[in-house]
């Protein structure tokens, strides 16, 4: 399959995100992850993503920004996703301020589900966070860049910036302490993300990166406020405890049945 670039989206630490067309006329995300170090290290790299592509390919969620393809440019690996038209939670939150509590609560459900599905197939994601959430053009958000999260613990030939598993303002206690991420791990960064859409902040406030990620290593969130729903806040509160083990699980989050694992 050949894609036409059209313009440039973003740019990020793993590389560049263009807006482009394939063969069949169809809008795509391309993600250019840059890759370094060895011939040997990029071999592995790419033959890891790879293998990680064919796993995330299988998900098939209305709520999860699909991975269709991955091809070499270069030294570069490209993954091919949907394209969503309707920007990101951070963005719509910094352009028009919080959200009401009810569709907090109503992107919560949907993205609950997604996120439900992928720990039942074993898919952690790893840094879901505002920019994660995206909205397609009748407002549906979904979860994005799975294809990128999974691989992002400290394989050779991935870009250094990428060492750090997930975002200061959003991850967990347990990242922030240098842990595995885990399905809890997940559940606390999407409330994370929920509270920030409620709010317009995160978990631990506003700081300087090292001052958010001391926060988080100690668990320190905080109250949410009284404009944030009674039930939303329940919710939340729960999603953030500090304890992997106390959080429910994403489909016990939503209302579903309690039991869905990370793969091992």
């Amino acid at each position: 399959m050949a894609y036409e670039t059209i313009r440039r989206l973003g740019r990020g630490g793993m590389g560049v995100v263009d807006l482009a067309r394939d063969d069949n006329g169809r809008e795509v995300a391309l993600k250019r992850l840059s890759l370094h170090g060895t011939p040997e290290e990029l071999a592995k790299a790419r033959q890891r993503i790879r293998r990680e592509a064919e796993v995330l390919r299988k998900l098939d969620h209305p709520a999860i920004v699909a991975l269709l393809d991955v091809f070499d440019d270069g030294d570069d690996i490209v993954l091919v996703m949907d394209y969503l038209p309707g920007g990101n939670l951070a963005q719509r939150v910094n352009a028009d301020g919080p959200l009401p509590s009810a569709q907090i609560g109503e992107i919560g459900d949907r993205l609950l589900d997604g996120l439900a599905s992928a720990h039942r197939q074993g898919i952690v994601h790893r840094d879901i966070k505002p920019a994660n959430v995206l909205f397609d053009a009748d407002g549906r958000a979904a979860l994005a860049d799975f294809g990128v999260a999974i691989h992002r613990d400290a394989t050779p030939g991935l870009t250094a910036s990428e060492m750090v598993v997930g975002t200061p303002g959003f991850m967990s206690p347990e990242q922030a302490r240098g842990e595995t991420a885990t399905s809890a791990s997940d559940v606390f960064c999407l409330g994370a993300t929920l509270a920030f859409g409620a709010t317009g902040e995160g978990p631990f406030g506003t700081a300087d990166p090292r001052v958010l990620m001391l926060r988080a290593a100690a668990g320190r969130t905080e109250r949410l406020p009284k404009t944030v729903s009674p039930d939303l806040r329940r919710r939340l509160d729960a999603m953030l405890h500090k304890d992997p083990a106390r959080r429910p699980s994403a489909a016990a989050a939503r209302g579903g049945p309690d039991g869905t694992h990370p793969r091992t």
